[in-house]
């Protein structure tokens, strides 16, 4: 079985980058959830949905990233990741 990892990379309207330290995703959901695009895309989703709920400012991007081992830094190339930005609607990432 897989070990996947993700990590979450934020920017604010004035360019700043936030980016998460990566984290193991739960055993049960690596083995629901399908293939690495798949939980790119269920974790974008959950984050979308997160930062659209919140009273803090919006970002224009949101990337999720997903490595099948642990990345050793943040900017390793992901094996996965799925973007929204600010243009693209919360719509279209629910659907």
């Amino acid at each position: 079985m897989t070990d996947f990892f993700w990590s979450v990379i934020t920017t604010d309207g004035a360019g700043r980058e936030t980016v998460a330290r990566p984290m193991a995703l739960p055993t049960a959901s690596t083995q629901s959830e399908g293939t690495a695009t798949e939980l790119a895309e269920l974790m974008l989703r959950r984050e979308v949905v997160q930062a659209e709920s919140s009273s803090a400012a919006q970002p224009i991007r949101i990337e999720v990233r997903i490595w099948d081992r642990r990345p050793a830094t943040p900017d390793q190339l992901p094996f996965e990741n799925a973007v929204w930005e600010q243009d693209r609607g919360i719509q279209d990432i629910l659907e």
